[in-house]
């Protein structure tokens, strides 16, 4: 197989940035979210394609989110 087409397979392959769709240093990150799921369907709160600089900002949000909800204003 060339190395270009090892390259299109890879870059199809490659997860995506849930947030800005890039795929550098791309990992699968913990939601922060904790919505009602009976088992059925697509997990609501399953771990996200994110970047380093789209997951900090994801965790910020929702460490804010949590703060609110908590009474932490």
């Amino acid at each position: 197989m060339s190395t270009e087409k090892e390259r299109e397979i890879e870059d199809a392959n490659a997860l995506k940035c849930l947030l800005c769709e890039t795929s550098e240093a791309v990992e699968m990150r913990p939601s922060y979210t904790a919505y009602h799921w009976n088992g059925e369907g697509q997990n609501p709160n399953a771990d996200v394609p994110l970047c380093p600089e789209c997951f900090e900002e994801h965790r910020e949000y929702w460490n804010e989110m949590w703060s609110y909800a908590r009474g932490g204003y």
